[in-house]
């Protein structure tokens, strides 16, 4: 069998895979995504992002920088529109829902056939969160799904909101060392706008500020 039909073959194997996994989905792709049921976690940003990036385009202006975000100041965002390659798409197709559902497409049916063409897997570094998973108790737990178990983790004296490890280990403690690691950090890169000492401490007091009342928000939500 030739290459481009076995790849062909192939890809079309998982691309009804995608579709008979996420049924109906594929009749609504242009009104609907994947997301989870009440707060929706992360996926409702995707549609901010590509509107966003969208919109920044057509308009002349950074798709990676906004002032609708601390503003008049404004913020990079480099860390949240976080794919180009779709937003671009999204400039020529636009509508949000369909590149999302486009992207989980193209994600599952060719992420095998990209690894075989040698393009690098940076899924290693976040081997940790994986471990975390599979140690921390229930309901994240594959192994410590039991009574006491979810006693403690719904325990807001251990946990900062229950349900969440992420807060947790990432948010409430990992980013805010980082942030101070990163701020020490002689001759690093920063741009333009990041260098001015002005505004420096008073964010630096408006970002511990925030934190401290969202950790204490959190403890009383949880308790």
């Amino acid at each position: 069998m030739k290459y481009w039909l076995r790849l062909a073959l192939v890809t079309g194997f998982y691309a009804l895979l995608f579709v008979l996994f996420t049924w109906p989905l594929a009749t609504q792709l242009t009104t609907a995504f994947p997301t989870r049921p009440g707060s929706g976690g992360d996926s409702l940003l995707y549609i901010w992002n590509f509107w966003n990036f969208r919109e920044a385009v057509a308009s002349g202006n950074n798709p990676f920088y906004t002032n609708w975000l601390l503003y008049p100041g404004g913020t990079s965002l480099w860390m949240h529109a976080y794919m180009p390659v779709l937003g671009m798409l999204n400039v020529w197709l636009q509508n949000e829902m369909l590149i999302i559902n486009l992207g989980l497409l193209v994600s599952h049916t060719l992420i095998k056939q990209l690894r075989n063409l040698g393009v690098p897997d940076y899924g290693g570094p976040w081997w940790g969160g994986d471990a975390v998973s599979y140690l921390l108790p229930a309901p994240n737990s594959r192994f410590l799904d039991f009574g006491w178990a979810q006693r403690l983790f719904l325990n807001p004296k251990v946990y900062n909101i229950p349900g969440s490890v992420e807060i947790v280990l990432f948010l409430g403690y990992s980013l805010l060392l980082l942030g101070l690691i990163v701020m020490m950090w002689p001759n690093r890169p920063a741009s333009r706008r990041h260098l001015d000492a002005a505004g420096r401490w008073p964010g630096c007091c408006f970002f511990c500020a925030v934190n401290a009342a969202r950790t204490a928000h959190l403890r009383q939500t949880a308790s």
